[in-house]
């Protein structure tokens, strides 16, 4: 059943999938709430006196809704995106016809997921399908969301072409110049005002097209702003790169926030203004605020959003410096799988199983302690577990004959020390196919406290870096690129410490393992404060990952 021309969605009690015998088809509604209550449509329709036409197609794939208010399109529009591949048309509810709407948004959105006029329909009429195939929605608002929606957002996100047009500085969304809408707060050009004077760039996000307003959940380092959808677009963007700040009027958000902030795991502050504001009525405004003292409140908000100076580019110097400013290491992992496509998977360190979660491929796990906290298996045909150490698991293992396949791609995020992770990338070498890739984690520092031998052993810097662990595996990336020259080695700068990719393996070479012993002693002996931190790391070459966010060209980073 279509959508009604002459009202919303949550107020047409007739649209949507229906049976024959005019039972709504469950898993095609549109629910939101805790109580995932319907949004209009009814549980049963009465169509006995209803014209319906057949379709122009045998089978169809069910794509949702499409909500012309910005935040609920990302949430619910693109909610079963993720099924989609192109081998069936999709079916939207859509008035008007998907492809004449007016917010351009849309129309950009559905592009960068690869819909078109060819392959996206909605019908104005009642019409039988005789074949629907309903993917489960990957987010319900105010309830539910799932790793599909993260996943194919950020595919999504990624399609839309970079702009460049905001920098790595603080930024203040301000509603001030929305003529109407949800919510606003009076008077909010004395926020803009206090913002401005301690340096953030106000932003108006209705002035931005859809590739700046990614542009901007991309690359600034601080977002502040009363709550809105307009934070919504941090979905659409790699993770782990801003922080935001949501002032919320009320003293519980609106818990799509808590969902989007678990599902793309974005670094979100909230603050309540409740006990700074009143509510006041508004003709133009769902909800209108007015501050007790306006004076007071910026001042209040400003206080909180300013960047811990310890926390940014001010801690700065030889030996302790800035943030890496590249993708998390995840999303670099995550498109390694994609690019690569490896047939075999070797991970060492596994823990609670985010970065096992990402490989497709038949794999092997090794971690001493499991504490396995998410779904794991995913579509691998096999998954082998070994509860011990590394140096354990190559002593009475080959990978080889457990994959029946040299490895094309392994992971080393074990033990955080020099030696160790030295005899686990020489067993991973020794495994691999020659056009494999070795990954290595943490072997980028940002300051000298985190590199002891001792977990926690020294207070960080930078209080934000407490619990931020690297060991001394950085004097192993040192001995492999000193030792090693005839490998490719490839060192991002992405959060937090680093990420290093080496290819052009040789499983024969024994140069580690015949002069093992020196090595070690070579590499205890270095001292990083001597060398500093950001010697170090330009002696690494460390390269930003935006070098490496086309498709394909990670892989080609590699190869070269």
């Amino acid at each position: 059943m279509p959508a009604s021309t002459q009202v919303f969605l949550d107020r047409d009690p007739h649209w949507g999938i229906y049976t024959e015998s005019g039972e709504l088809v469950a898993e095609a509604a549109y629910e939101r709430s805790p109580h995932r209550e319907l949004v209009g449509q009814s549980r049963h329709l009465d169509l006995r006196d209803i014209d319906v036409v057949d379709g122009p197609f045998e089978e169809m794939v069910y794509a949702g809704p499409i909500i012309a208010h910005y935040g609920h399109f990302l949430l619910t529009s693109l909610a079963r995106l993720w099924a989609l591949d192109g081998s069936r048309p999709a079916l939207f509810h859509s008035h008007p016809p998907i492809f004449d709407h007016n917010a351009r948004f849309i129309l950009e959105l559905l592009a960068a997921a690869g819909l078109t006029r060819d392959n996206s329909y909605s019908f104005e009429r009642p019409t039988r399908i005789c074949r629907l195939v309903v993917p489960e929605a990957s987010f319900f608002e105010q309830y539910y969301v799932s790793r599909d929606y993260s996943a194919a957002v950020e595919k999504i996100g990624n399609a839309i072409p970079e702009t460049n047009r905001f920098e790595h500085r603080d930024y203040y969304i301000s509603k001030a110049r929305i003529g109407s809408g949800v919510a606003s707060l009076a008077d909010e050009e004395e926020i803009e005002r206090a913002f401005r004077q301690e340096g953030f760039e106000i932003v108006y996000p209705e002035t931005l097209s859809l590739p700046d307003q990614i542009s901007l959940f991309r690359n600034a380092r601080t977002i502040a702003g009363t709550i809105s959808s307009a934070f919504h677009t941090v979905v659409l963007a790699p993770k782990g790169r801003s922080r935001q700040i949501l002032f919320d009027y009320s003293d519980t958000p609106n818990s799509n926030f808590a969902l989007i902030e678990h599902g793309i795991e974005a670094n979100v502050s909230y603050y309540s203004l409740s006990d700074s504001v009143t509510r006041h009525h508004n003709d133009r405004f769902i909800a209108y605020y007015v501050a007790k003292d306006i004076e007071s409140l910026a001042r209040k908000m400003v206080q909180i959003a300013m960047p811990n100076p310890s926390q940014h580019d001010s801690v700065s110097n030889e030996n302790c410096v800035p943030d890496f400013a590249g993708e998390n290491y995840r999303d670099i992992l995550k498109r390694l799988h994609l690019e690569l496509a490896p047939t075999s998977y070797l991970e060492i360190g596994t823990l609670n199983g985010g970065t096992l979660a990402l490989a497709n491929a038949p794999s092997i796990s090794i971690d001493p302690f499991f504490q396995i906290e998410t779904a794991v298996i995913g579509s691998k045909e096999m998954c082998l577990f070994f509860q011990m150490g590394s140096d354990t698991f190559f002593d009475n293992y080959d990978p080889k004959q457990l994959l029946g396949r040299r490895l094309d791609l392994s992971f080393l995020d074990g033990m955080h020390h020099c030696e160790f992770l030295l005899r686990d990338f020489m067993n991973a070498e020794r495994h691999s196919s020659r056009d494999g890739v070795i990954a290595l984690h943490d072997c980028l520092p940002v300051e000298i406290p985190m590199t002891d031998r001792l977990q926690n052993g020294t207070p960080p810097v930078a209080p934000h870096r407490g619990g931020w662990w690297t060991g001394d595996v950085w004097r192993t990336l040192y001995a492999i690129k000193r030792h090693r020259p005839d490998l490719r080695v490839l060192c991002l700068d992405a959060a937090p410490t680093g990420l290093v990719l080496i290819s052009k393996l040789n499983p024969q070479s024994t140069k580690l393992s015949t002069y093992y012993d020196q090595i070690v002693d070579e590499m205890l002996g270095l001292d990083l404060s001597q060398i500093t931190v950001s010697g170090f790391l330009e002696q690494m070459d460390v390269q930003s990952t935006r070098t490496v966010v086309e498709p394909g060209s990670l892989i080609a980073s590699l190869r070269s």
